[in-house]
């Protein structure tokens, strides 16, 4: 019969007892804490791939209509990223098209709520001034637009082929409202 050292009292005990019988003390408490730790390692790995499962959906699974190759055709998109922060300038969105939300559309931010867009001589203006980067674009936009303000809780969209795309600018609802935002694009 092996003996262990209580950690309580120091008394040398059983390895077979349960708890010390000179102090009471609960010999089985270490083997306990390290299956409750395992455990919970198990839960947190389990919660981690189940949430990344359903918020991270795949965007040639959706109905998503009237797009060229875009560098994120085949990414995934986050459905609960904007739950826990606000959508961004240049953040490719996929959202639900505000002139008919059966379609699910996915566009470029340009504008924020209360800012007022401008396109003029191929330029992108954000208040009168803020020259807006067209480095996601394909090309410099030919068509003159605005000024036009951007309606608080709304965001106004752009397609990357900007000359081509049947974004913001066109349709009868020129902006998308915060709730019929889907998901961030994960680029």
């Amino acid at each position: 019969m092996s003996l262990i050292k209580c950690p309580e009292c120091g008394k040398e005990v059983s390895n077979s007892a349960k708890n010390c019988p000179n102090c009471g003390f609960c010999l089985k408490k270490k083997k306990t804490f390290v299956i409750s730790v395992i455990i919970t390692i198990i839960a947190l790995v389990s919660i981690g791939v189940f949430g990344f499962l359903i918020t991270h959906k795949n965007i040639t699974d959706t109905n998503y209509s009237a797009f060229g190759v875009y560098p994120w055709e085949n990414n995934t998109y986050n459905s609960i990223y904007y739950y826990f922060s606000s959508p961004k300038r240049y953040d490719v969105i996929v959202f639900r098209y505000p002139d008919d939300e059966e379609q699910i559309l996915v566009k470029r931010i340009i504008g924020l709520p209360g800012e007022m867009v401008e396109i003029q001589n191929g330029k992108i203006f954000i208040n009168g001034y803020t020259k807006i980067d067209l480095s996601f674009a394909n090309a410099v936009p030919v068509r003159d637009f605005g000024p036009y303000v951007v309606p608080e809780n709304c965001y106004f969209v752009l397609g990357d082929d900007i000359n081509n795309s049947k974004d913001s600018r066109y349709w009868k609802n020129t902006y998308v409202r915060k709730d019929q935002i889907i998901g961030k694009v994960n680029e």
